[in-house]
C-alpha cells in the first residue's frame, strides 16, 4: 500500500510516499506494516530526522531548585540497587565517575525487540551515558517513533535520569505550525519512583497535553536555529511535570527543557551529530 502524503518539517514541505498505515497507540501514531513485509530496519528506514546510525550528542545540566548546576556522579560497589548508585556532584568536581554528557544512537534493525515484545512497532535506540574523558560509563536501551504524522522519543530514563519518567516525553505532531495541541497518556510504574523526588506504589495514569506555541530562533553549537517551541504539561495525582522543548527541521529536538516532580530541572542541549 503506497499513500502519497505531506511531510511538515517544520519550515519546509516535502512530499513522500509511505507503505503503511497509521495506528494511534493511546495518542501516539506508530507505523503498521503489512505482515508478509520482513525487513528487520522497517520501522528506521523511512526515518527523515533519526536516521540509521547517526549519533545526537547532548549536554546537560542538573539544575536544583535553588539554581545550581549539577552532573550525574556513578557510584560504585553501591550496597543498594544500581539504578540507584549515583549521586549529584558540582561541575567544577566533575572526575572519570561522572557523566558531562549523552549520546543518543539510532540503531538498524529491530535489535531482537520484536523477539522480546510481541507487536514491537518503534524505532530501537539507545541512551549513550559518557565520562569527561570520552569512555562510555553505562547504556540503556529504548525506542522512537518517527513517520510522517509524529515524532516521539523516549527520553533518558537511567539512574538519575529515572525522574523524567514522569516528564513529558519529547514529543510533536502535524502539522507543524503554531496552535497545533495533542495528547496521549500511559501508566507509569513505582518502579520509577525514588525517595530523592517522589515514591509510589502500583501504577500510576499519567496524561500529556501539549502544544505548539510559537517559533524562536535559539544559538546552538551548530549555529543560530530556527526551531518549533513545544510546550508539555503531564499530569497525575503525584502531581505536574512538563517540557519545553525545542524542535529543528533537520536536527530534531535540540534543546529540552524538562521540569521535574520535585522543583528540579534537567537540560539537555544538543552540541553535534556523528554518522556511524
Amino acid at each position: 500500500m503506497h499513500i502519497f502524503v505531506i511531510l511538515n518539517s517544520g519550515t519546509c514541505l516535502a512530499q513522500a510516499s509511505v507503505d503503511y498505515t497509521l495506528v494511534d497507540e493511546q495518542g501516539i501514531w506508530v507505523e503498521k506494516f503489512d505482515s508478509t513485509l520482513s525487513n528487520e530496519n522497517k520501522y528506521t528506514a523511512n526515518n527523515q530526522v533519526y536516521k540509521d546510525s547517526i549519533r545526537f550528542i547532548y549536554r546537560y545540566h542538573y539544575i536544583s531548585p535553588d539554581g545550581k548546576k549539577y552532573l550525574q556522579k556513578v557510584v560504585p560497589k553501591a550496597n543498594k540497587d544500581r539504578e540507584k548508585a549515583w549521586k549529584l556532584v558540582p561541575l567544577q568536581e566533575k572526575d572519570s565517575l561522572t557523566n558531562d554528557r549523552l549520546q543518543l544512537v539510532v540503531e538498524t534493525d529491530l535489535k531482537g525487540a520484536d523477539a522480546q515484545t510481541q507487536g514491537y512497532n518503534h524505532t530501537p535506540i539507545r541512551w549513550e551515558y559518557y565520562a569527561p574523558a570520552g569512555q562510555i560509563s553505562f547504556l540503556e536501551r529504548s525506542s522512537l517513533v518517527e513517520n510522517w504524522k509524529n515524532i516521539w522519543i523516549t527520553p533518558p530514563r537511567a539512574r538519575m535520569f529515572r525522574i523524567m519518567a514522569l516528564n513529558p516525553f519529547p514529543s510533536i505532531q502535524s502539522p507543524y505550525k503554531i496552535g497545533n495541541s495533542w495528547e496521549w497518556h500511559q501508566e507509569v510504574a513505582g518502579y520509577w519512583g525514588d525517595e530523592r523526588w517522589k515514591e509510589w506504589a502500583g501504577p500510576v495514569m499519567i496524561h500529556y497535553h501539549y502544544t505548539i506555541s510559537q517559533e524562536e530562533k535559539i544559538s546552538s553549537a551548530m549555529g543560530t536555529l530556527p526551531t518549533l517551541v513545544i510546550q508539555g504539561v503531564a499530569s497525575s495525582k503525584l502531581g505536574s511535570t512538563s517540557l519545553k522543548a525545542h524542535y529543528h527541521a533537520k536536527y530534531g529536538f535540540v534543546k529540552l527543557l524538562f521540569s521535574n516532580i520535585d522543583g528540579s530541572q534537567i537540560l539537555l542541549e544538543l552540541i553535534e551529530l556523528e554518522v556511524n
